[in-house]
């Protein structure tokens, strides 16, 4: 082999390992792109189990949350009902009451209209117990001029009989 061609080859040589190390470089470099992507692949696929335990998990709650909104209305609905209960027996209670106080103004005007007529009849009792009192007083009177008189008359009686008598014996 001449030097020419011993060159040549040098040169060939190292044309050789400058695209070897080029290409060693670029698949380095593709290494490093594909560690880095299937990084991030496993990332991703991490990424996405974990979601997807997220995703679970969420359903499960999800389901027991919606089973409490459910409790939750059906005692919402108790309670209204209750409330519902409540406000009638409460309006129930204020006609009552509201009844209870019509009578019981009713009675009042009664009871005052009672304590007038009873003073009026206390006035006119004793209005009538004063003439009743004078009346008394005057039948009393009445009855002594009576007796006083049926004894005068009795005297009178007694003494034309006195007197008839003693003209009679004369």
């Amino acid at each position: 082999m001449s030097n020419a061609t011993a060159e040549r080859l040098n040169q060939i040589s190292e044309e050789l390992k400058s695209i070897l190390e080029a290409r060693l470089q670029e698949l380095a470099q593709a290494m490093r792109g594909t560690e880095q992507i299937t990084r991030q692949i496993v990332s991703t696929e991490m990424e996405i189990a974990r979601y997807s335990q997220i995703t679970s998990d969420s359903a499960g709650e999800l389901t027991a949350l919606r089973k409490d909104a459910e409790d939750i209305r059906a005692r919402a609905e108790d309670a209204g009902a209750h409330r519902n209960a409540v406000v009638a027996e409460r309006d129930a209670l204020r006609d009552s009451v509201s009844r209870v106080e019509r009578e019981a103004r009713e009675v009042a005007t009664q009871v005052s209209d009672l304590r007038a007529r009873h003073r009026s009849m206390e006035l006119e009792s004793e209005s009538l117990r004063r003439e009743a009192e004078e009346v008394a007083g005057r039948v009393k009177l009445a009855e002594e001029n009576v007796a006083r008189l049926r004894r005068l008359r009795e005297e009178l009686f007694d003494q034309v009989s006195a007197l008839s008598n003693t003209r009679g014996k004369d």
